[in-house]
């Protein structure tokens, strides 16, 4: 499962933000988007190893975590500039995976919050889910 932390779980958000921010990706991958109506984004996956790096419950259930850094050119149609979005985002995965193989899970590719892989069977997502659910819940 990739799943989007967002800023609803600061404790989290900034854990992971810090252990990226200290450690070195041990695979990384750039992708340049051209054809996406009056948009160009360019967007670099950087995957981090969280082994003993984080609190006891989430280290049972991250194995690592994939900073995903968005450079977007928008068309301004009236000026012909393009001016630029700039945007980072934290998705920490349950098995180990690479830079290219992370960076095409749909949730990566187009920033939603959460989205199970096609690999994952429906009753792992679902006990990965609750035991998510649970931590929240603290």
């Amino acid at each position: 499962m990739v799943v989007r932390v967002k800023d609803n779980q600061p404790t989290l958000h900034a854990a992971l933000a810090g252990l990226c921010a200290a450690g070195c990706p041990f695979d990384s991958y750039e992708t340049v988007d051209r054809g996406r109506h009056g948009r160009q984004e360019h967007r670099r996956v950087e995957v981090f190893d969280t082994a003993g790096q984080l609190d006891a419950p989430w280290q049972a259930l991250v194995s690592c975590v994939a900073r995903v850094s968005r450079l977007t050119y928008v068309k301004d149609t009236r000026s012909g500039l393009w001016p630029t979005r700039e945007e980072v985002g934290y998705y920490p995965c349950q098995a180990r995976h690479g830079a290219k193989v992370l960076g095409a899970a749909p949730s990566v590719r187009t920033g939603a919050s959460r989205v199970c892989c096609r690999r994952t069977r429906k009753g792992v997502h679902d006990e990965l889910t609750d035991r998510v659910d649970k931590l929240r819940e603290r």
